[in-house]
């Protein structure tokens, strides 16, 4: 079963996953120059304005927010779409290294298709992925902060 982080970065774009800097979870530098290395990171990550929901019961993802930007407005998502391919690798059937891959060459500026279920019926969503939004960001980079926070002081 597919690793819903890697899935959720690859649609969203926006999930804590560790910037290069980091070997075993934690950064090898100085704070400044972890925090450096995490903006670079996400600098260079394409957005496709929406957020996504792991359905529970079948493992699929949902899309349960939509921005109002004209990144995801253009390309017509909906909430309650169900994602079942990006770029034609089908989700449920492809492994985690090869949709790591594919995410890796989602910059801004580049187009992806989408495969969504939308009333039973499948379709192709085309996007011109933008920056990801300085404030999701520095929500991320936030978020990555606190885990490790809470690791370090579990820990003592």
């Amino acid at each position: 079963r597919m690793n819903t982080k890697i899935f959720t970065s690859v649609i969203v774009l926006a999930v804590v996953l560790a910037a290069p800097a980091f070997g075993g979870g934690k950064c090898k530098y100085d704070t400044q120059t972890c925090l450096d290395k995490m903006i670079e990171h996400y600098e260079s990550k394409g957005y496709a304005g929406v957020e996504l929901d792991t359905d529970e019961e079948t493992g699929g993802l949902t899309i349960k927010f939509v921005v109002t930007d004209p990144t995801a407005a253009a390309a017509g998502f909906r909430i309650g779409d169900q994602l079942v391919a990006i770029n034609g690798l089908v989700l449920a059937e492809t492994d985690e290294e090869k949709l790591y891959k594919a995410w890796q060459a989602m910059t801004p500026g580049t187009k992806a298709t989408y495969t969504i279920v939308r009333d039973g019926k499948k379709k192709d969503v085309e996007v011109t992925l933008a920056k990801l939004p300085d404030e999701l960001i520095a929500k991320y980079i936030g978020m990555h902060m606190l885990d490790h926070a809470t690791i370090a002081t579990a820990q003592k």
